[in-house]
């Protein structure tokens, strides 16, 4: 147990620090490039702010994500199916290379969707599964389709409701610890 709690420690503080390190160079690429968000009635900001904060959010994980991998591995505490683990991040590139690309020139929704689905996709293909609802003692099996089709609809879902909220500074960043704690838990 205590070093299931050192682990979780060591990899927030590393996700700290790199997104500490990280966001200011993010922010400098984005004005240098004019990736910015610009004010208007729906913004709370009064002047032009960069909007490749996503950068440094996907360089955090990556870093992070990979050294607890390296980790888990060397330690011996589980064994890493690599393979898996690449079709997953296909997925992931192609969820965060359309938003980075939509940071600094606007793309049409049915593409964004597009690569949305196409990532969807590949983390279903790399195990990110929804196979099984329960509720106490009560649970559903699903098919392979419906199983699919589950998981692409809920990534779907979460990616364009959180890039719904994120009008407001932190706001965002808040929704998204509270929905992955409550999942963590669950």
């Amino acid at each position: 147990m205590f070093s299931i709690v050192v682990t979780i420690s060591i990899a927030f503080l590393t996700g700290l620090l790199f997104s500490f390190l990280l966001t200011p160079l993010a922010g400098k690429l984005g004005a240098r490039f004019g990736a910015l968000d610009r004010p208007n009635v729906r913004k709370v900001h009064t002047s032009a702010i960069p909007r490749t904060g996503g950068l440094a959010i996907i360089a955090t994980f990556f870093i992070c994500r990979f050294l607890l991998l390296l980790a888990g591995e060397t330690l011996g505490r589980f064994s890493v199916y690599w393979d898996s683990i690449g079709i997953f991040w296909i997925g992931v590139l192609f969820a965060s290379g359309i938003g980075i690309v939509d940071d600094f020139k606007r793309v049409p929704s049915w593409i964004k969707l597009l690569m949305q689905v196409l990532a969807a996709t590949a983390a279903f293909l790399g195990g990110m599964r929804i196979e099984v609802f329960g509720i106490t003692h009560v649970s559903w099996q699903f098919s392979f389709l419906t199983s699919y089709l589950l998981t692409v609809f809920w990534f779907v879902l979460l990616m364009n409701a959180i890039n719904l909220i994120d009008g407001l500074d932190g706001l965002a960043a808040g929704v998204v610890i509270f929905g992955a704690a409550v999942m963590s838990i669950l």
